[in-house]
């Protein structure tokens, strides 16, 4: 999920979760995992494929502490008369 772990400035990839609309909001959200920060919510992204990626565009991380990040996506159909949500089903770390 984390690519170019060791940088400031990581890039996160995901696939779409199955059976959900190829156009989802996408929420990505990073904090030291050490519990010391606060979570840090990066820029929402729509995305119209199955596979996503969102580089890091939050505070300044601090250089070889380690953070968890989380994804959440959401999307509904076009008379919005079904809406889902997704929560993370797991946890990534990397380090800066």
């Amino acid at each position: 999920m984390v690519e170019s772990s060791g940088s400031l400035n990581p890039t996160f990839r995901w696939q779409a979760a199955s059976g959900w609309s190829q156009a989802l909001a996408y929420w990505v959200i990073v904090a030291p995992s050490d519990g010391t920060g606060q979570q840090q919510m990066l820029i929402p992204i729509i995305s119209s494929g199955p596979a996503i990626s969102k580089v890091y565009d939050g505070p300044a991380l601090i250089p070889d502490k380690e953070y968890s990040v989380w994804v959440y996506g959401r999307s509904h159909n076009s008379d919005q008369s079904e809406d889902r949500a997704s929560f993370a089903s797991g946890t990534a770390t990397f380090v800066a």
